[in-house]
């Protein structure tokens, strides 16, 4: 027994995604540190043994986190720890697809040319340096605009608990044009601008807030809604009960339809490689090609995970090969990016289906199985076709973004053969020709 659970943890280890799950602590503060942007607690989870490529759940890896939250620094340091900027959340997002256009952005974007050993004096690591010293000016005037806007809702709260009318408008004025959430603050015991007015019996300040569209029906952290917070203040209960009964009506979110259930439910059994419920759901006549609330199809689900099965019984019953999804990524690009090998073949004999296919970057499924370092998968698209010179929107062929070296050998042969090849088809039209 303990032979055969040895035996599984290796195969486990040997066939795994080049991403990682985070199930250790350095690899958890690793991604910790990095959504906060602290760079010594980062450099100290490093030190520690984290892996600079750790995933969560949702696939986000520390640089998918430290591009969100626009930390350079802690950026700069992952990516020279082996940081892997061509990784792919759930929602087929690279870690640059998550930042800001910014000093942040363009240091990720030169993540991938990234020459070994980059310090010092490299002219690599100082364009570097300088992007995360823009990006710190930059958070710094970011963090003086937000003050700025939470002095504005203080501001707010306040008049509106005073009965300061000027004030009010004033603020509001301020705020005109993105007002209308705005007006709806929140304060500390979770009461709206209205609560405060409402409570405290300032009739003016409630009037003036409904006219700039603040919703009425909202509650405070206690459960109750200005119009209850108003109870015996007869003017203010007056004007809440004319707004209550008045045909305009705040926006309620809507409800999910039936329809929207039916399709969640193929796309999740497509998504847990279940392949007799997906069979079920297919003979009662589920459209093959509806997308969840992500905006996965089926399909892109069961070649995410890797379900061959799955896979084979959604294009049979009419799945269409080429969609695009989150991303731009194709059934293709899911199958390639995570190494699943069996599930590609599927794609690749399917009716019509799109090899060279990019998705919003560019990105080929050649390019996304180099990247990863998935071998096997590269000669499988190479073999259907795959080109090799097709280049991304940086202009990066598979071979620029290939990090494994049976991978770069794989995709050098191929280019000198495709090369031959077209010189070849050259040499026979020009002798048409003649």
């Amino acid at each position: 027994m303990a032979r055969c659970f040895v035996a599984l943890a290796c195969a486990l280890l040997l066939f795994a995604p080049h991403t990682t799950f985070a199930g250790v602590e350095e690899d958890e503060t690793l991604l910790d540190a990095a959504d906060d942007g602290l760079v010594q607690e980062a450099e100290d989870a490093l030190n520690d043994g984290a892996d600079a490529n750790a995933a969560d759940e949702g696939r986000m890896t520390p640089l998918h986190y430290a591009a969100k939250g626009g930390h350079a620094g802690v950026a700069l340091l992952l990516l020279r720890h082996g940081g892997n900027c061509t990784l792919r959340n759930d929602e087929a997002r690279r870690p640059v697809e998550m930042a800001a256009a910014g000093p942040t952005r363009r240091l990720l974007a030169m993540g991938p040319s990234i020459p070994r050993g980059a310090e010092g004096d490299s002219d690599w690591f100082l364009a570097a340096r300088e992007l995360v010293v823009q990006a710190a000016v930059t958070r710094k005037k970011r963090a003086a605009a937000a003050r700025r806007k939470d002095c504005d809702m203080l501001a707010l709260c306040r008049a509106a608990r005073n009965g300061d009318v000027a004030e009010l408008a004033a603020t509001l004025k301020k705020l005109k044009g993105k007002a209308a959430a705005k007006v709806d603050v929140r304060d500390r015991t979770e009461a709206t601008p209205l609560h405060r007015a409402a409570m405290n019996g300032q009739v003016e300040a409630v009037a003036l807030l409904l006219a700039a569209g603040a919703d009425w029906t909202l509650k405070n952290g206690g459960g109750r809604t200005a119009l209850q917070l108003a109870a015996g203040i007869a003017k203010v209960e007056a004007l809440l009960r004319i707004a209550d009964a008045s045909p305009r009506k705040p926006t309620k979110k809507k409800r999910q339809q039936p329809a929207e259930c039916a399709r969640m439910a193929l796309c999740d059994a497509a998504q847990r490689g279940a392949l007799a419920e997906v069979s079920r759901l297919l003979d009662g006549g589920e459209r093959t090609n509806d997308r969840d609330m992500k905006g996965f199809t089926p399909l892109q689900r069961a070649a995410q995970g890797g379900f061959a099965a799955v896979v084979g019984a959604l294009l049979a019953g009419k799945a269409s090969v080429n969609l695009h999804g989150k991303g731009g990524f194709t059934a293709l690009h899911w199958a390639a990016t995570n190494g699943h090998e069996t599930a590609l073949k599927a794609l690749l004999g399917a009716k019509g289906v799109r090899v060279n296919a990019g998705d919003d970057y560019d990105y080929t499924a050649l390019h996304e199985a180099a990247s990863q370092g998935h071998a096997a998968v590269a000669r499988l698209l190479i073999e259907a076709g795959a080109d090799v010179h097709a280049k991304d929107r940086d202009g990066k062929e598979a071979l620029d973004l290939a990090r494994m070296d049976d991978v770069q050998e794989l995709l050098e042969k191929a280019t000198g053969e495709q090369q031959h090849r077209s010189e070849d088809e050259v040499q026979k039209l020009m002798g048409r020709e003649l």
